[in-house]
């Protein structure tokens, strides 16, 4: 199912073929959803495990995106200017990790100076154990649902 960053031309859609499903068919089914974003092809049985890193990915990246806005109206930041420059970090971000290969930890400490502000600010996350909340979350299967 195409999520709703389609809108903007970067949805996600996970796709499996059934059986009976040709080559071609399964080639224009793909063509279509391209459309509106990424398809990548999985095993049917991957979609309960794939789903809350896809389909409900947006809500958690929205969620600490609203958390850092807040973060600089605290500050004294505007929020359409913390929108805005919250927007671009994200954006670029987001280029970065497509483009660059590396370990996500490599290119999180190549912006986080040893003993500087960044570094100091995801040690405060991790006191506040932020990473095993967010794996706790989406490492969960939700009621009815068994991963694999």
């Amino acid at each position: 199912m195409p999520s709703l960053t389609a809108r903007a031309g970067e949805g996600l859609t996970l796709l499996t073929p059934g059986a009976s499903c040709s080559a071609a068919q399964a080639d224009a089914a793909a063509g279509l959803f391209e459309r509106s974003g990424k398809v990548v092809r999985v095993p049917e049985d991957q979609h309960a495990v794939l789903g809350p890193l896809s389909s409900g990915g947006p809500a958690y990246v929205l969620y600490l995106a609203e958390a850092m806005i807040e973060a600089g109206a605290v500050r004294g930041v505007p929020r359409d200017l913390a929108r805005e420059l919250v927007t671009q970090v994200l954006t670029g971000t987001a280029a970065w990790l497509r483009e660059d290969s590396r370990e996500v930890a490599t290119l999180r400490e190549k912006v986080c100076a040893p003993g500087g502000a960044g570094i100091r600010r995801v040690a405060a996350l991790d006191r506040h154990a932020v990473r095993a909340a967010v794996v706790s979350a989406l490492g969960d299967a939700p009621p009815g649902l068994s991963p694999g």
